[in-house]
């Protein structure tokens, strides 16, 4: 138990076995701890950094604009590594919007590949929807899919 010897790793081999239980065993927790340690990779940003910040309006089908700001961090290099977004006064929504953007963030800074991952929330589907004055966007589906193609559009690899 724990440890074998190499007769005993040869002979699992002759009967067909890959691997005796102990190397099993090693191999698993040697898998594990490479894994934890991807995880735990994350990429800060440095303490003064650049970014923008951007104003957008949507006006939903009765006519009421509802406000919102972007605002990103980025690395020396340029790479987005963090997003922030404000819409509306306050309330519930507005903490699902945060609650967003930060989850973006920490998947930015672990490395999670920019255009994939924003992709995934263009033409999501929820109130606000409507007109925008961006020339670019003229119109989304929601302020997620409004922030998604406006990340894409000023750091997507298509700049």
């Amino acid at each position: 138990p724990g440890e074998c010897s190499k007769e005993y790793c040869r002979r699992s081999r002759v009967v067909g076995v890959k691997m005796c239980q102990h190397h099993r065993e090693i191999a698993c927790r040697t898998s594990m701890l490479q894994a934890q340690k991807r995880r735990a990779m994350r990429e800060r940003l440095p303490d003064e950094r650049q970014g923008l910040t951007h104003h957008f309006e949507i006006t939903d089908r009765n006519g009421v604009a509802h406000d919102g700001y972007i605002q990103t961090g980025c690395y020396p290099d340029g790479r987005v590594g963090e997003i922030f977004v404000k819409i509306g006064k306050s309330g519930d929504m507005m903490a699902v919007y945060d609650t967003w953007a930060i989850a973006a963030s920490v998947a930015l800074q672990h490395g999670a590949p920019m255009e994939s991952f924003f992709q995934k929330f263009v033409g999501s589907k929820f109130e606000p929807s409507g007109s925008t004055k961006n020339k670019e966007i003229p119109r989304c589906t929601s302020p997620v899919d409004y922030v998604a193609r406006f990340i894409l559009m000023k750091f997507g690899k298509e700049q």
